[in-house]
């Protein structure tokens, strides 16, 4: 995509009555405004070329399309609102005064990201294992990744793009906040809406982890029944998890949960669906020495 100032559709001597900061400021409320137009065409186009294309071609069933896409449907009203918002306050100059109020009532609408980025857990997870096995899925996918309105990115790339926009908000308000006036009305209006918005992505967050942490401990298989622990299912997050090697040189897939540490060796079972077999008894964390 092609880079877009504000000041490019104004005459110089309209720019020349602006002092920089407030240039600054018109920059920053235009670069939240497009951002919002680029992410309204990416929502679109998910739906539009992927979706329904797989659908129309049958390549997955609609119990999939709901999985893969999840409530991405939801999202689409929600940035089309504050886009248009926007506009109606631009003034006849091209300037914009106040955006404090439209943000401060249109945050609280981004909760429905809760269920979003929860499910791209389970999205990316379908994804990957119809992609492994359905050639025609690929081929169609391929040829998306081939294709100018692509840009070269997958359609995983996408439906993460949400996710990246949204945790975006907070630095383009603070933009805004940093350009405005200490005496504007939208000076102490965007302070509560970066707040606000941080409460909203805190939110995500914290439901995204303890969807994450269920999604890994619905894939644990044990060998033995003294593997099994009551510590696991009483985790609630996932501290962090990575490849290890043992002495004998077999690489493990380690989680640390926030009561207990697990080894496992990932294995594949059918329709190419990831398992993690537990590997050795779990260690409660109070028996770590880090």
């Amino acid at each position: 995509r092609q880079t877009a100032f504000w000041h490019e559709s104004l005459a110089k001597c309209d720019i020349d009555k602006m002092n920089k900061k407030q240039l600054d400021r018109q920059e920053a409320i235009f670069e939240l405004f497009k951002s919002e137009v680029d992410l309204i065409e990416d929502l679109q186009m998910i739906c539009n070329t992927y979706r329904e294309s797989m659908r129309k071609l049958n390549l997955l069933n609609e119990d999939e399309l709901t999985i893969i896409f999840g409530e991405i449907d939801s999202l689409l009203p929600i940035h089309r609102e504050l886009a248009a918002k926007l506009v109606e306050q631009r003034l006849s100059d091209g300037r914009t005064e106040f955006v404090g109020d439209i943000l401060l009532t249109w945050i609280p609408k981004l909760i429905i990201y809760v269920l979003y980025c929860t499910n791209l857990i389970h999205s990316k997870d379908l994804l990957d294992c119809k992609t492994k096995e359905n050639e025609s899925l690929r081929d169609f996918l391929n040829r998306c990744l081939n294709s100018p309105f692509s840009r070269k990115l997958d359609l995983w790339t996408f439906l993460d793009i949400p996710r990246s926009r949204l945790v975006k908000y907070p630095l383009m308000f603070k933009t805004i906040h940093k350009y405005t006036d200490t005496d504007h009305d939208d000076y102490n209006l965007l302070l509560e809406s970066i707040d606000l918005v941080e409460e909203v992505i805190k939110d995500v967050d914290y439901n995204t982890g303890l969807a994450r942490c269920k999604y890994i401990v619905d894939k644990l298989e044990y060998e033995d029944l003294k593997q099994v622990t009551e510590l696991i299912s009483e985790s609630s997050f996932i501290l962090c998890d990575g490849i290890l090697k043992n002495r004998r040189g077999i690489k493990l897939h380690v989680f640390l949960f926030d009561k207990v540490m697990v080894l496992t060796r990932p294995v594949t079972a059918k329709n190419n669906v990831i398992k993690y077999r537990v590997y050795r008894k779990p260690v409660a964390m109070n028996k770590l020495f880090l």
